[in-house]
C-alpha cells in the first residue's frame, strides 16, 4: 500500500455498506409501490418520501425507519468521503473531478432524505406514531424549484440543474450497458449470477432519474415550479402514458431489482485503496471471458 493508501480511514468501508444497503431498502419499496399501482388500478405510485413515511406506525416500522435513517447517513457520508479523498483514484482531470462533483451531490441528497427520515421519526414521536407526511418529496422539490426561479436567470438555473439530473440519469444507462460498475466489484460466484439483474435495476433507475430532471427542466422553460416533481412524478408519468400501467409495472419490477444492486454493492464493492494488487473483479472475468472468446473464434 502507498502512503495515500495509510491515510484512508479504516471505517468507510463498513460506513459504505450499511449505506448501500439502506438505499436499497428505500428502493425495493418505491418498486413495491410503482408495481402495486400498476397491479391496482387505484393504487398511486410513490417517490423516495413516500416510501419512508410508509413506516410511519408499528413498532417494527419505526425501528426499520430509524435504521434506514443511519444507513442513509452512512450512504451520504461515505459518497462525500468518496468525492473528497478519491478513494476510487478518478484523479485531477476534467472527468475526474466531474465524477467527484457527482459523489458529493449524490452525498447531500441521501443526507437531505435521512434528514426527513429523521423529521418523520421525530413527529411520530410527539404524534403517538400515527399520520403520514405530506408528499415531502414532491412538495420539496417545487418549492425549491420556486425559489430558484425567484432569482435573476432562476428559469436558466433550473433548466440547467434539469440538465445535470438528466445526465446522470443516462449515466446509470451507460454504466449498465458498458459494465463500468464491475471495476469495483469483487469477483465470486454468486456477483456474477446476480449481475444481470443489476443491469436492468440500473437501466430502470436510470429511465426516472432522466423523466425526473426532464421534469425540472420543463419547470424552468414554463416558469412553473409544479411541474417540477421528484420519482413519485416520473412514476406518475410513466402510468399515464400509453401503456402506462404495464410500463409502470415493468418499472417497478427493475426498481425492485436496483435494490438487487444496491445489496450487491453492500456485499461485494471494494475500495481500491484498501484492497491488494491480487484483486480479481467482475471486470476482470469479463475481460476474462471475452479474450477466450476470441481466441476461440481465432482458431
Amino acid at each position: 500500500m502507498t502512503q495515500a493508501d495509510d491515510t484512508t480511514p479504516f471505517w468507510v468501508d463498513p460506513v459504505m455498506r450499511v449505506g448501500y444497503t439502506a438505499r436499497g431498502i428505500v428502493y425495493v419499496l418505491v418498486g413495491v409501490f410503482a408495481f402495486g399501482a400498476a397491479w391496482y388500478e387505484a393504487g398511486e405510485a410513490g417517490g423516495t418520501t413516500d416510501a419512508l413515511e410508509s413506516l410511519l406506525g408499528g413498532t417494527l416500522g419505526m425501528s426499520l425507519l430509524v435504521a434506514i435513517a443511519i444507513g442513509l447517513v452512512a450512504y451520504g457520508v461515505w459518497r462525500c468521503i468518496d468525492g473528497w479523498m478519491d478513494l476510487e483514484d478518478h484523479g485531477l482531470e476534467t472527468k475526474g473531478l466531474v465524477a467527484r462533483g457527482a459523489m458529493f451531490v449524490s452525498g447531500f441528497i441521501n443526507l437531505g432524505l435521512a434528514a426527513y427520515a429523521v423529521s418523520l421519526i421525530w413527529t411520530a414521536g410527539f404524534s403517538g406514531g400515527g399520520g403520514g407526511g405530506q408528499g415531502g418529496g414532491s412538495g420539496g422539490s417545487k418549492g425549491l424549484t420556486a425559489w430558484v426561479l425567484s432569482f435573476p436567470f432562476g428559469a436558466w438555473i433550473v433548466m440547467a440543474a434539469g440538465a445535470v439530473v438528466v445526465c446522470a440519469g443516462l449515466y446509470y444507462g451507460v454504466k449498465a450497458y458498458t459494465g463500468r460498475y464491475k471495476e469495483h466489484l469483487r469477483s465470486t460466484e454468486m456477483s456474477e449470477r446476480l449481475d444481470p439483474f443489476a443491469k436492468v435495476g440500473l437501466v430502470a433507475q436510470g429511465l426516472v432519474i432522466t423523466i425526473t430532471g426532464a421534469f425540472v427542466i420543463f419547470a424552468g422553460w414554463t416558469h412553473n415550479p409544479d411541474e417540477a416533481g421528484g420519482i413519485e412524478q416520473a412514476l406518475k408519468a410513466l402510468h399515464q402514458a400509453a401503456f402506462g400501467r404495464y410500463l409502470l409495472g415493468a418499472v417497478g419490477i427493475g426498481l425492485m431489482l436496483f435494490c438487487i444492486y444496491c445489496l450487491i454493492e453492500a456485499i461485494y464493492r471494494v475500495i481500491p485503496r484498501l484492497e491488494g494488487k491480487d484483486l480479481i473483479t467482475l471486470a476482470d472475468r469479463f475481460r476474462e471471458k471475452a479474450q477466450r472468446q476470441v481466441k476461440d473464434v481465432a482458431f
